[in-house]
């Protein structure tokens, strides 16, 4: 599953490497404009090849969108603690007492 915008639930392209979990953007919701992205001789912003602001450095971009691994990690967790993955009893006592 892919991690969806955090603004439209697009899927999101970018994501704000000092943020937490939830700094998650697509492309049409990213903030453009950084001081880190003006042009040295005019401080101009610089410009993508749409005609719009270059997003901050501290942006990281997927083409492909973010996978969602929390699902993963649950299951993992699971087969950890040795709980059968088709036994929906044990996996709720599992869950009501705490991961």
């Amino acid at each position: 599953m892919k991690i969806k915008c955090y603004k439209c639930s697009n899927l999101a392209t970018w994501q704000y490497m000092p943020g937490d979990a939830n700094w998650y953007s697509c492309d049409n919701c990213v903030s453009r404009g950084c001081s880190c992205q003006l042009d040295f001789d005019t401080d101009e912003p610089l410009l993508d090849d749409k005609g719009r602001e270059l997003v901050c450095c501290e942006y990281d971009f997927s083409e492909f969108g973010y996978d969602d691994d929390s699902e993963e990690q649950f299951y993992s967790e699971l087969e950890k603690a040795g709980i059968d993955l088709y036994d929906n009893n044990a996996i709720d006592k599992y869950i009501m007492n705490g991961i």
